[in-house]
């Protein structure tokens, strides 16, 4: 069970935590979707949206363990992921599932180097520019924040066989 401390309907709303990052109307559905993720109800409005873009007639009514989706070039996948990254990492308390000076990790995986830093850039910037999220990173190296959640965010290059950027002599 997510024991949120925002729900994602409110920080998506919410300027101190991704209502000024994650905002315009190209969103909307991204925004429905990321609600029904982590289990939320959405409003009838929503849930219309929500029908056009999964064709499923409601929303799971709990966090779901998997989200796949069909989504084409500059559809927002890596943004909104830097989004639900964020949000798990910062608004979920986890400190039940940790024992003594454990730490959580969040991965986010790209297909590439070159996305996996754009997914980097994303998640730093979303910490930098909300409020109530600046305050949480501790530490930050090429490809992890630390957060004061205990929880660090590890993004990484899901495919690193067939990265010729990072792995030259293979």
């Amino acid at each position: 069970m997510l024991r949120k401390l925002v729900s994602m309907r409110d920080a998506l709303s919410d300027p101190a935590y991704f209502g000024e990052v994650y905002r315009g109307e190209s969103l909307a559905s991204w925004r429905v979707l990321l609600i029904a993720a982590l289990g939320e109800e959405l409003t009838d409005t929503e849930r219309e949206l929500f029908h056009a873009v999964t064709a499923r007639e409601r929303e799971p009514l709990e966090p779901v363990g998997e989200f796949w989706g069909v989504i084409g070039r500059r559809g927002g996948k890596t943004r909104s992921m830097a989004v639900l990254t964020a949000y798990l990492a910062a608004c979920i308390d986890h400190r039940h599932a940790l024992g003594p000076g454990e730490r959580g990790k969040v991965p986010l995986l790209a297909a590439s180097t070159l996305q996996a830093d754009q997914a980097f850039s994303f998640v730093s910037g979303i910490f930098s520019a909300s409020p109530n999220l600046s305050d949480l990173v501790e530490t930050s190296t090429s490809d992890t924040l630390s957060l004061a959640t205990g929880v660090d965010i590890e993004i990484r290059n899901g495919n690193i066989f067939y990265d010729k950027k990072a792995y030259k002599g293979i």
